[in-house]
């Protein structure tokens, strides 16, 4: 099993920077929601590696529901909201931050490039607890929804090669 302590990479380090195909590995955690016939919102819980940076995401949506469906999604952390996704429910199909019509995509960059550890989770390893939040906006029972955030960890040097 791999641990996120196990900073991983693929590629080849070598003398120079220049010459090295050492990257960091993508990673991804994967929220499904469904409509439930009510407006109350939903909150999942997880948690981010240390050193987490170029936070993304990307909406399935395997079932559309009604045309006037609206939702809404934030992923937050330490207080920050980092994505919202809104205007999405009445139409199926994959949304990005580039896809038009299906979603709208509100991208904190600033906070996406590196997402930052609450000072009190300092003692914990830096890990970075967050949040996702779907808020149905009708009633509706038919709407489901993938949600994935892909993620990488900065590189950390842990091989020992300094040029």
């Amino acid at each position: 099993m791999t641990r996120y302590s196990d900073n991983i990479y693929s590629g080849f380090q070598a003398p120079t920077s220049a010459a090295s195909s050492k990257s960091a590995v993508t990673l991804c955690k994967t929220y499904n929601f469904t409509g439930a016939g009510s407006t109350t919102a939903v909150t999942r819980s997880g948690t981010f590696p240390p050193n987490t940076q170029n936070l993304s995401a990307e909406l399935f949506i395997i079932a559309n529901a009604s045309a006037t469906t609206s939702n809404k999604i934030t992923v937050s952390a330490g207080g920050t909201n980092l994505i919202t996704i809104d205007q999405f429910g009445s139409a199926q199909g994959y949304a990005a931050v580039t896809t038009t019509s299906l979603a709208r995509f509100t991208v904190i960059a600033s906070a996406c490039a590196t997402v930052a550890a609450p000072a009190t989770n300092q003692t914990n390893g830096g890990e970075i607890p967050f949040s996702v939040t779907f808020l149905p906006v009708s009633a509706d029972k038919t709407g489901s929804y993938q949600l994935c955030l892909t993620f990488n960890r900065a590189d950390t040097n842990t091989l020992g090669i300094t040029a």
